[in-house]
């Protein structure tokens, strides 16, 4: 680590430190049942400091403030100073948020101030619950009131919200990692007789795990496509099989055994060798096969608002997404709907392909007039891509996969590149007191790197189409994700322009018709119902890219898109 970023990291490091002692300051003295007036706690160069009050100082601090117009401004100077100093703790715990999940597998110094955060945000909140509870004491009670009445509390403005920590993108394991391994690239298909147990064993473990199908039809049907994969260790004279099963969109489950080889035709199934596997991400915004095939990514909305409370349009939203998160995990409430509705999608667009395929295009075309630097050639790409689209044996499949590809290379991975930047300290740029410089910095950094093994999985159209609305997209999603972490680079936000508000728009359009679905009976409904859905939404979000401008809209997201405008530039003008 060179002397700068060594330098910068201890500045991180102290101002955490002050933050964790004025929460927890605040929180002790919260605590108390009488509440938290001014007077109990002063500033000093930053730091809360406790002041010991007997019950005789309160009532005095309580008439000069009833009766003195200066001591009144006194005390309501030392309450702006307190609440500046704690908003000011709560800001530098969530602004370095990124940093603190880094420390928790860094050095012991560093585990030991991640530690304390979480443990200082917990006591916090602990108080808040308390808070809750009617104050018993009738002394107490006078206190609070009185002070409440002149204004005086420090509880009535700063104790309503809890510090929520960042929910992270769900990942889960259901046995240890190190009884699964890779298979190699020579693996062969198995024995038909070793298939068929393997499948009786994922169906045992299944049971065991608690991860269920509607029905055992579609378990035994779901066993019976999933491929199987074989591996044969000639000196140990054993064969290793690996079966796989995508039961949900981000959602894969492996089942790994063994078998000794009795002969050439026959083998048998090594006690104690068969285990489970269950890796789920899912973070609540849908998969683009979970809706038209067509989904942007979750990299396009803002992980840790830092004032969650003033963002009522979106702050519903976002507790939405985060059950849906938790609810789309192998056991969770939403599992077997969404299995049904992924059903659901994948027949309709099957059936109904021509016309879909139809609406696909007309939107693509759509966003490539929308951005405001198109040219012709991009239109021909798209167009042979959907040439070849109509052709292919599982178009679904085949559109599905070259968007997800495209979420990865354009929005996902330039995203984590910019926040591991930022947490490692390694470009200057960053920290730049220009406003202009850290933007340009940010931008290099979220450049698309389109050479990677993702791409090569997908055939030439697929390749171009990708490159192409990728480019073409993520000239919008740069400033949207530099919009959001404006709060954690301290910087002034990116203005959005016409198009940059249309792309945000669809993002939270296909968000909030993801969440409305899982919490509907739309897995109950027809295929038909879904085709006709489908093309209702695929028209919504190309008639928002042909609008003249964003502020000619007349749809309710168009609300949520000017909230997070306003709640970001009014972040940055309040640190200024």
């Amino acid at each position: 680590m060179n002397k700068v970023v060594g330098s910068r990291f201890q500045q991180t490091a102290s101002a955490l430190r002050y933050a964790i002692a004025n929460l927890q300051q605040f929180a002790n003295k919260a605590f108390a049942d009488s509440g938290t007036h001014a007077g109990e706690l002063s500033v000093k160069e930053g730091k809360l400091i406790a002041v010991s009050t007997s019950r005789m100082k309160r009532l005095g601090h309580f008439l000069k403030s009833l009766f003195s117009k200066s001591a009144r401004a006194k005390h309501r100077q030392q309450k702006l100073q307190v609440q500046v100093a704690i908003h000011s703790a709560i800001d530098t715990i969530k602004r370095n948020h990124l940093l603190l999940e880094k420390f928790k597998t860094g050095s012991v110094e560093e585990q030991e101030l991640a530690n304390s955060t979480v443990d200082a945000i917990k006591f916090y909140n602990a108080m808040l619950d308390r808070k809750k509870t009617p104050q018993s004491n009738f002394s107490a009670k006078v206190t609070h009131f009185l002070y409440k009445q002149i204004g005086l509390s420090l509880d009535e403005d700063l104790i309503h919200q809890p510090i929520e920590l960042p929910y992270d993108v769900s990942i889960l394991h259901l046995a240890n990692s190190s009884y699964l391994e890779d298979m190699p690239n020579n693996s062969q298909p198995p024995l038909n007789q070793e298939a068929d147990i393997i499948r009786i064993k994922a169906n045992t473990l299944l049971r065991q795990h608690g991860i269920r199908f509607k029905s055992t039809a579609e378990t035994l049907g779901s066993l019976r496509t999933a491929p199987i994969h074989a591996f044969t260790n000639n000196q140990q004279q054993t064969s290793t099989l690996s079966l796989t099963l995508d039961v949900l969109p981000g959602t894969t489950i492996k089942v790994q055994g063994s078998f000794k080889q009795v002969s050439q035709a026959y083998s048998a199934p090594i006690a104690d060798s068969f285990h489970l596997s269950v890796k789920s991400v899912q973070t609540g915004f849908p998969y683009p096969s979970q809706q038209t095939g067509w989904t942007l990514s979750d990299a396009l909305i803002p992980q840790y608002p830092h004032r969650l409370e003033q963002l009522p349009l979106f702050k519903v939203l976002y507790h939405n997404k985060k059950a849906a998160a938790t609810g789309l995990m192998p056991s969770g409430a939403f599992t077997m709907q969404a299995q049904q509705l992924y059903n659901l999608k994948q027949e309709a667009f099957s059936l109904y392909r021509t016309v879909l395929i139809q609406a696909h295009k007309e939107l693509s075309q759509a966003i490539i007039k929308a951005s405001p630097d198109h040219v012709q050639e991009q239109l021909s790409i798209v167009a042979a891509f959907y040439v070849r689209l109509a052709q292919h044996e599982r178009p679904f499949e085949y559109l599905e996969k070259a968007y997800q590809t495209l979420n990865l290379i354009f929005f996902n991975r330039p995203l984590l590149k910019l926040q591991e930047t930022w947490i490692n300290q390694s470009s200057a740029g960053l920290f730049s007191d220009n406003a202009s410089t850290i933007h340009e910095t940010a931008y290099d950094l979220m450049e698309a790197d389109i050479v990677c093994p993702e791409m090569a999985k997908h055939d030439a159209w697929a390749q171009d189409f990708i490159s192409t609305m990728g480019s073409i997209l993520s000239e919008a999603v740069k400033p949207i994700i530099l919009q959001y972490i404006s709060e954690t680079l301290e910087s002034t936000p990116p203005m959005l322009h016409d198009f940059d508000q249309k792309v945000q728009a669809v993002v939270y359009l296909q968000l909030s018709d993801f969440l409305q679905e899982l919490d509907s009976d739309a897995h109950q409904q027809s295929v038909e119902f879904h085709y006709k859905k489908m093309c209702d939404q695929l028209v919504t979000m190309r008639t928002l890219f042909e609008a003249d401008s964003f502020e000619s809209l007349d749809h309710p997201i168009c609300e949520l898109v000017n909230e997070l405008e306003a709640y970001f530039n009014m972040r940055f003008h309040a640190r200024n």
